[in-house]
C-alpha cells in the first residue's frame, strides 16, 4: 500500500485496526450479528459509548463501514468524556481511511489528536491518511509525534518502518539509514521484513543499500 516506485511493498503505511475498548466491557450484542443500535438501550451512556466504539471496531474488520460510521458517530454524539471521544474520531477517522478517504479521515483524526495530543495510534494513523495524499513532510511529522508521545511498542515500531520509507523515497540518506537502525535494534523481525520486501522493489532497493553502506 502507499506509494511505491516500481514494485509493491504490501504492509507498508497502513491503517492499523483499533482494538481499543474491546476487552472493557461484556458485549451488548452477539459477536455474530454486531448490532450497534443495541448498545443505545443501556442507560449510562458512558458504557453505552464504549459499546458503540467496540461494536463500530468489529464492523469495520468485517467490512461494514456505513455501519461502523454510524457506531461512531452515535458515541461522539452522547459521550461526555474527552478520552473516549478521541478514541471514537480515531476509529471513525481509521475506518474512512481503509476506505480510501483520505482528505475525511485526517479532519477526523485531526479531532482526535487535539482532544488528546497523547493518543499515539491517532498520530500514527493521521501519519497514514497524510501519506496516502502525498503530503510526506505531514507524515513525518505526525509519525515522530507518535513515537514521542506513546509506549506501546507496536505503535513505535510501525512508525519507525513508515518513517524509514518515506525518507527512501524521499531520498534522505541520512534519515533513512538513522530510522533504519532504530528499527532494526527495536525489531529486528520487523526489519528484516522490511528488508526482504524492498528487494522486490529494485530501485528503491539499490538507493536503501546506497544509504546504509
Amino acid at each position: 500500500m502507499g506509494v511505491h516506485l516500481g514494485g509493491k511493498i504490501s504492509f507498508l503505511i497502513i491503517f492499523l485496526i483499533p482494538i481499543i475498548f474491546s476487552q472493557m466491557v461484556e458485549p451488548l450484542w452477539s459477536e455474530d450479528n454486531p448490532n450497534y443500535k443495541k448498545c443505545l438501550e443501556n442507560p449510562n451512556k458512558e458504557v453505552a459509548t464504549i459499546c458503540l466504539i467496540s461494536t463500530g471496531n468489529t464492523l469495520s474488520k468485517e467490512g461494514k463501514y456505513k455501519e461502523a460510521e454510524q457506531a461512531f458517530k452515535e458515541a461522539i454524539k452522547i459521550s461526555s468524556k474527552s478520552g473516549i471521544k478521541a478514541n471514537a474520531y480515531l476509529s471513525l477517522g481509521n475506518t474512512l481511511g481503509r476506505q480510501e478517504k483520505y482528505s475525511e479521515a485526517i479532519g477526523f483524526l485531526q479531532k482526535a489528536v487535539k482532544i488528546d495530543p497523547e493518543l499515539g495510534s491517532a498520530w500514527h494513523d493521521l501519519g497514514v491518511a497524510y501519506f496516502k495524499i502525498g503530503k510526506f513532510d505531514g507524515a513525518i511529522q505526525a509519525f515522530k509525534r507518535a513515537i514521542s508521545v506513546t509506549k506501546i511498542d507496536w505503535i513505535i515500531d510501525n512508525s519507525y518502518l513508515n518513517l524509514t520509507y518515506i525518507y527512501l523515497i524521499k531520498m534522505d540518506a541520512s534519515n533513512t539509514k538513522k530510522d533504519y537502525e532504530i528499527l532494526h535494534n527495536r525489531n529486528p523481525i520487523l526489519a528484516t521484513k522490511f528488508l526482504s520486501e524492498l528487494e522486490e522493489n529494485p530501485k528503491l532497493w539499490k538507493k536503501f543499500q546506497s544509504f546504509t553502506e
